[in-house]
């Protein structure tokens, strides 16, 4: 298609309205990220007082915003298809369930580790989170575009074909792949409809534009900014120290733009401007000046003990001076009989500077959350129910980012299989074990797709199975795995115990079956025996032969057929008897 150059200016001047009016809001963000790389900004100014000045950032930031995102994602992604919000039949949407588990499951292959560990990291630091859909098949498709259009600048040109057969086998993995942008890079626009605008600009390598859009180069590791522009009906893509002729510029035809972007605990509607918008986990702590304050008093503290607490000093009283020996394993210092030499008592650090330290630290804890939250101990006094409680109740300031991030993953995956079926054909993803093949013809218009990212620890875990035990009870099976355990596929969960039951009875009966068989097996070795005992006896004896019918007890009881007697045959007639 010809490029409309008309539209790829406005496109690019939107591009710098959109960058501009967020200038603010990205350099806050680059804050939060300095207060997780533990990177301050009064490090040259604590460093500049002198030498003897000991430097001590302050962890806290880093350390809870860690141990927020560990707490969050303890348990993987679960994505669910409500049977009650749909039309389709149940195997159908046990069917997408698996094919959003098992898209997901391939992005996180493609981003290196699972996507919710990026997602909840982004809400922490940044009160945000962008989640791209990719078509694989469109991967593919501009990858060859960008060859053929190299081919017309030089025909010999031919990139390398493992480049080609990678995108190639994402294509056959799964039809669509998640990818979570930097929210740094990424300018999204709503109206009151949702996404109409979504702007990303990130720096990239030469080698990355060989990789997904086949373009040739002389260094891949040459960085650039490349420019992604999604509306309603266009989308371009184009390098910005390159920017007189797109990558891509194509009308994408979807009803829909495949970005989510979701505030976590900001607001669009309550605040104008955009960096009032988005109030991070560390919101508080950043704008109070409480990071500052205790990196100040931990650097204080610090300083005085490199200065004073690990020289000794001492109090020396006389109008000489003392002497001072050394024999290689002690010290020897001597003094007059007017004179004294004394240690010196002196506070390193003091009162006043370790109060407000305490009370900064305090504030911190208010401003994000409780250590017990996390797993620290609680005081040696403090009873099991207030630690408990504190381990419980301590999570709230997680609640809404647990459910901000799980709404985000629950799009993304309506989003893919909407596009599924908009464009509808047969899909298919392979997963861990099997491929999931999906008829996009069959998926409902109006579907419900619900994710959860549980916050369970191992106390929670047994809290929970026994609340399922009481609940099975009243709601059934399927109800309670579905609610309580959070089991995205009950079905399957049955079928499954159903199957591993079947296979304990089977196993049962046929050890029984192998017991009752030896105690047979005994018991006739034993009657063998008495026999034998007994014919012995009564050949010792003389006494009469055994009958035909103690013949065949014998017999049974040896395991063979019964020994009866053969009676008299005729003579055959042309044979000699």
């Amino acid at each position: 298609m010809a490029i409309d150059y008309a539209v790829f200016e406005q496109a690019k001047d939107y591009a710098l309205h959109i960058t501009d009016n967020n200038s603010e809001r990205v350099a806050s963000a680059s804050k939060y990220r300095q207060m997780y790389e533990l990177d301050s900004p009064i490090q040259s100014n604590i460093e500049g007082v002198g030498a003897h000045v000991k430097f001590v950032a302050d962890p806290s930031p880093r350390v809870r915003t860690q141990g927020a995102k560990l707490l969050l994602t303890a348990t993987e992604m679960m994505f669910s298809i409500p049977h009650e919000d749909n039309a389709a039949e149940a195997d159908m949407i046990d069917n997408l369930e698996e094919a959003a588990k098992t898209i997901w499951w391939r992005s996180g292959l493609a981003n290196g580790a699972p996507l919710e560990e990026d997602m909840v990291l982004s809400a922490l630091l940044f009160d945000e989170v962008h989640v791209q859909v990719n078509k694989t098949a469109d991967m593919l498709k501009h990858f060859e575009e960008g060859v053929e259009a190299q081919k017309k600048i030089n025909k010999d040109y031919e990139p390398a074909p493992a480049i080609k057969e990678r995108i190639e086998r994402l294509s056959k993995s799964t039809p669509y792949l998640c990818e979570v942008v930097n929210v740094e890079a990424g300018y999204p626009e709503w109206d009151a409809l949702g996404l109409r605008r979504y702007f990303s600009k990130r720096t990239v390598t030469r080698g990355y534009l060989l990789d997904m859009y086949g373009l040739a180069c002389d260094d891949p590791h040459e960085e650039v900014v490349l420019c992604d522009l999604w509306d309603l009906e266009w989308r371009h893509i184009w390098i910005e120290e390159q920017e007189d002729e797109p990558i891509v510029q194509e009308k994408h035809g979807l009803p829909f733009i495949p970005i989510v972007c979701y505030l976590v605990e900001g607001s669009r509607n309550i605040w104008r401007d955009p960096d009032k918008q988005r109030q991070p986990f560390l919101y508080t702590m950043q704008k109070a000046g409480l990071w500052d304050l205790n990196t100040i008093w931990l650097s204080s503290m610090a300083t005085n003990v490199k200065t004073f607490g690990l020289i000794a000093n001492f109090i020396y009283q006389g109008d000489g001076s003392p002497r001072y020996e050394s024999t290689g394993v002690m010290a020897v210092h001597s003094v007059g009989p007017d004179e004294s030499l004394a240690p010196m008592e002196m506070p390193i650090n003091g009162k006043a500077v370790q109060d407000m330290y305490g009370l900064t630290d305090e504030l911190t804890t208010q401003a994000t959350i409780y250590p017990q939250s996390l797993g620290a101990p609680g005081g040696s006094g403090d009873p099991y129910s207030k630690t408990a409680l504190l381990h419980q109740a301590g999570r709230l300031p997680l609640v809404t980012i647990q459910r901000q991030v799980a709404n985000c993953a629950a799009e993304a995956m309506w989003l893919a299989l909407r596009w599924m079926r908009h464009e509808p054909e047969q899909y298919a993803a392979r997963g861990k074990t099997q491929a999931v093949e999906i008829d996009a013809g069959q998926i409902p218009e109006f579907l419900v797709v619900e994710a959860a990212l549980e916050i369970d620890l191992p106390q929670d875990q047994l809290q929970m199975m026994n609340v399922a035990g009481q609940s099975r009870q009243l709601m059934g099976d399927a109800w309670t795995i579905e609610n309580v355990v959070n089991e995205a596929q009950p079905k399957q969960v049955i079928m499954q115990r159903t199957a591993e039951e079947v296979f304990q009875f089977n196993k049962q009966m046929y050890f029984q079956r192998m017991q009752q068989q030896a105690q047979m097996e005994i018991q006739q070795a034993q009657m063998q025996q008495q026999m034998m005992a007994q014919q012995a006896q009564m050949e010792m004896q003389g006494g009469p032969p055994m009958s035909p019918e103690e013949e065949a007890a014998l017999a049974q009881a040896e395991g063979g057929a019964p020994m009866m007697p053969e009676p008299d045959r005729p003579p055959v007639p042309g044979v000699m008897g």
